[in-house]
């Protein structure tokens, strides 16, 4: 599934710095973008950590530091320093790959070329950063959600006045030509769907297999990535079944990738999905994505979650709270459109859906779903 990383280019002015740092000492380098993608390596990375390049390049570092078995207040100490442009350093024990058993001195120095592309500026940690990240407990907003039902209402209305149009073109025998028909015809195909969902008995609901639904997803979608992007399949071994409908939260699912992979086009990027179950009373930890997510906090029983994380530049929290609300954006297109078309469409099945982001961190994705008894 996962593509072979292909070491993109970097900045002039980075290159430099760079060069100058590694003409210092044989010190191993490793150089990530503001999405939070491991972009370059030097050869000493490999040789001092054991961890082979192609296994580096094109990864969340977030995951990689995880990986080496670096505590998670250290990861969390390196991102708050790197969110607000501070250097950070820390002295660890490390135990590489091959059984090897150093102790390394670490930093974290975030670089800016002409274009700011790989810092970020030290503004946001305040402004925006904190914003995204209570963004995500905002409860259902009653009003908005009711205006929210009042035009889905009112565009199933208007639905009917069309199909009514488009009966009255197809009987006036004196307006009978093929392109009036035809007309008539493109009128049904773009109501059917919404008077089917909407005059339609609901949606079954069944157990399923949430790993092999996701496996699937994603080898659907592997095939159209862009050669700068790479799939991280985690799939659980123990997931129990969920209840859901199968088919549409496979819709779902394979949209919510697609607007991933359309946000990460035309730079280098890693859509990271994984599936498993919560911890009833604990807040539920990602593997590459900064924060935990805390809704689970309260929760009694297990749920299976599928958590859909991508590189590119972050949701802002405009956008996360009106998804939360239930509050259409200014315009109804973009991404922030899609993903509240998304969340009402699995609120159909029984799911929920969590939308949070972070500048650095890209844009995280999260579906819950019931236990099947």
């Amino acid at each position: 599934m996962p593509r072979a990383p292909r070491t993109p280019p970097i900045s002039p002015s980075v290159a430099r710095k760079l060069a100058v740092r590694a003409g210092h000492g044989p010190e191993a380098i490793v150089v990530g973008s503001r999405s939070g993608v491991i972009e370059w390596a030097n050869s000493a990375w490999e040789s001092i950590t054991g961890w082979a390049l192609e296994e580096s390049v094109s990864k969340p570092i977030s995951r990689l530091l995880a990986e080496i078995g670096i505590e998670r207040d250290v990861l969390d100490f390196f991102q708050s320093h790197y969110l607000a442009g501070r250097r950070a350093s820390v002295e660890l024990p490390l135990e590489t790959p091959d059984g090897r058993s150093l102790w390394i001195h670490l930093e974290v120095e975030p670089y800016r070329d002409e274009t700011g592309e790989v810092a970020l500026d030290r503004h946001l940690e305040r402004e925006r950063v904190q914003p995204l990240m209570d963004a995500r407990f905002a409860g259902e907003v009653p009003a908005a959600a009711a205006e929210l039902r009042l035009l889905a209402s009112e565009a199933i209305h208007a639905a009917r006045d069309l199909q009514v149009l488009a009966d009255r073109l197809e009987g006036e025998r004196s307006l009978h030509s093929d392109s009036v028909l035809t007309l008539a015809q493109m009128l049904r195909e773009c109501i059917s769907p919404l008077l089917e969902r909407a005059e339609g008995a609901p949606l079954p609901l069944r157990a399923i297999h949430v790993p092999e639904l996701v496996a699937k997803c994603c080898r659907e979608l592997a095939p159209r990535l862009s050669k700068q992007s790479s799939i991280d399949l985690v799939l659980s071994s123990k997931v129990p079944r969920a209840v859901s409908n199968a088919e549409s939260l496979t819709d779902v699912l394979v949209d919510l990738m697609s607007e991933s992979a359309r946000a990460m086009a035309g730079s280098w990027g890693t859509l990271s999905v994984t599936a498993g179950t919560t911890e009833p009373g604990c807040a539920l930890i990602s593997e590459v994505y900064h924060a935990s997510f805390f809704g689970t906090l309260s929760d009694t029983a297990p749920r299976v979650f599928i958590e859909i994380h991508d590189t590119a530049v972050n949701i802002t929290p405009d956008e996360i709270t009106r998804i939360a609300g239930q509050l259409l954006p200014a315009l109804p297109k973009g991404r922030a459109f899609t993903l509240l078309r998304l969340r009402l469409r699995l609120e159909e099945i029984g799911a929920e859906m969590h939308v949070s982001g972070a500048p650095g961190c890209g844009t995280r994705v999260l579906v819950l779903l019931p236990v099947a008894d």
